[in-house]
């Protein structure tokens, strides 16, 4: 695992380039694994906040 560069944006911000990152293919797995939990867990309190909404 080399160093290299990752590339952030969100659509609407400016892009954000992490440029020399030691072991960059861990680190992008990591940020990839975090935003899949961080959209598990949007998608989780969004269906428990209708299902209060219906009782």
């Amino acid at each position: 695992m080399g160093a290299g560069t990752i590339t952030l944006s969100d659509g609407r911000s400016e892009t954000l380039r992490l440029k020399n990152i030691p072991s960059v293919t861990l680190v992008h797995e990591t940020l990839a694994d975090q935003v899949e939990i961080g959209q598990i867990l949007a998608h989780r309190d969004a269906h428990a906040l209708g299902g209060d909404e219906e009782q």
